[in-house]
């Protein structure tokens, strides 16, 4: 039986660079592909067996958990037998023979999907809710909006990504502070991010302070 791992070993890592990897669309996919593989040696999902894709590093894209959540979120543009939506993800996504695919499967699979981007979005609530308490925006009698840009295919696309954000601002901020932060679709984040660092390091040089320049 494979054991479940961690993708980056945090010896390698910086606790930066291993939030910014947590909450990649690559690594959510690979995450969900380590479960779902677990639960494929243990003898519970697809009667044992695996495919070439669900085998394949990075085989999983973020893109096909979307599709497997989909089907089961209230109000979803999706239509028909949530169940057969998954098998149809499953059988032409991942090479799956449809005889291996049963009903209870499917619910796994969708739940294990669930799981994995609910862990993404909390994460990326826990970067939020730490940046409203360093910069003490919401502290009694402040009535600032804080307005956090959000870059990425992941904010844009993927099932209730802002609402399971706000549920976890809730729980770690509380209700009263968590609605005065604003999330909106930034486009290009990391250009604008490139040109915001740019600018503050020409107001600090123009002030005299000491920059790092490579010749």
């Amino acid at each position: 039986m494979r054991p479940l791992v961690l993708l980056i070993s945090p010896p390698i890592c910086s606790s930066l660079t291993l939030l910014t990897l947590a909450l990649s669309l690559a690594d959510l996919g690979e995450v969900t592909r380590n479960v779902l593989l677990h639960l494929v040696d243990s003898q519970v999902l697809f009667k044992g067996y695996s495919t070439r894709a669900l085998n394949a590093h990075y085989g999983l894209d973020t893109a096909l958990m979307s599709a497997l959540e989909a089907p089961f979120v209230a109000n979803s543009t999706e239509s028909g037998d949530p169940l057969a939506a998954v098998r149809d993800v499953l059988t032409s996504s991942l090479g799956l023979a449809p005889a291996l695919v049963a009903d209870a499967d499917c619910s796994a699979a969708a739940r294990v999907s669930e799981v994995v981007g609910t862990r993404g979005c909390r994460l990326a609530a826990c970067a939020i809710a730490a940046t409203v308490r360093q910069t003490e925006q919401t502290t009694q009698g402040q009535e600032k909006e804080l307005v956090f840009g959000l870059d990425g295919s992941l904010v844009e696309f993927y099932p209730r990504f802002e609402q399971r954000v706000r549920d976890a601002l809730v729980e770690i901020l509380g209700d009263d502070k968590a609605k005065k932060v604003k999330i909106a679709l930034a486009k290009d984040g990391s250009g604008v991010g490139a040109a915001l660092c740019a600018q503050a390091a020409a107001a600090m040089e123009s002030k005299g302070a000491a920059t790092v320049r490579k010749d």
